[in-house]
């Protein structure tokens, strides 16, 4: 009996962040997704216009065509999902491992698809696609940028808010790893401080005890007291003794006093 385990739909991606416009280019920032469910097989980017115009239709007549020629082992995201728009990128997934930019319109392919440049003052929105396949079968999810964008013309428009780059985020990845770290073993090293300083107190709080020997100064004590009043009994029956000639009682027998 063959059993086995089907993947479920991929969490969505960050959404693509717009960095910077230019002719007839978007640059976004884009950022791995979370592994949860399966595998992460390959990311894509999508492009659409809100009215879906005359030549984003014609780009993707021509997608169309070129995926008939060339045999892709993973589904067109426009089609599976389905999104609307052309598909303008493949990205692996290792090229993906941290957060990168990705030049919309730049002319180059990319895993098969053609990123030709965009067309000017035409409204864009960006889908980032993230795709998970096992078996056979492909699950897919995407998100988007906030709000179409165009490019600019003539002059490249940079976003205010500047993302951090590959080597900026590993930077920062090793930097709080490091403070985590120091914290940790300033922990550590307090606790330690405290517990050998409660030890030593308390050894000093309890003094050693030993069995009491033999002629200590309580035993010394209670003989020098019974000796003195032995001696003074002796002196006064010596006294008592020149009359009758002989001890007290107490102690028995007789004396006799020169």
């Amino acid at each position: 009996m063959d059993t086995w385990t089907e993947i479920g739909t991929p969490e969505k991606p960050p959404k693509p962040f717009v960095n910077s416009t230019g002719p007839g280019t978007i640059t976004v920032l884009i950022r791995p997704a979370i592994l949860t469910s399966g595998p992460i097989s390959a990311y894509f980017v999508v492009i659409s216009t809100p009215n879906n115009n005359v030549t984003l239709e014609r780009r993707r007549r021509a997608a169309a065509n070129d995926s008939e020629r060339v045999r892709r082992a993973l589904p067109d995201p426009v089609e599976h999902i389905p999104l609307p728009g052309v598909t303008v990128a493949q990205l692996a997934a290792g090229d993906v491992r941290l957060a990168r930019y990705f030049v919309v319109g730049d002319g180059q392919m990319y895993g098969g698809y053609e990123n030709s440049p965009l067309t000017a003052n035409i409204l864009y929105i960006i889908y980032y696609v993230v795709a998970s396949s096992l078996d056979g079968e492909t699950k897919m999810n995407f998100a988007s940028t906030d709000d179409p964008v165009a490019p600019s013309t003539g002059v490249v428009v940079t976003s205010t808010l500047m993302p951090q780059t590959e080597e900026a985020l590993s930077r920062e990845a090793i930097i709080a790893f490091g403070v985590v770290f120091s914290c940790l073993f300033l922990v550590v090293l307090i606790a330690g401080i405290i517990v050998i300083c409660y030890c030593y107190c308390k050894d000093r709080r309890q003094p050693t005890s030993s069995p009491r020997p033999a002629g200590s100064s309580l035993n010394t004590s209670w003989l020098r007291y019974y000796t003195g009043n032995n001696g003074s009994t002796a002196c006064h029956g010596r006294a008592t003794a020149g009359a009758d000639g002989s001890l007290p009682p107490k102690f028995g027998g007789s004396a006799t006093i020169t």
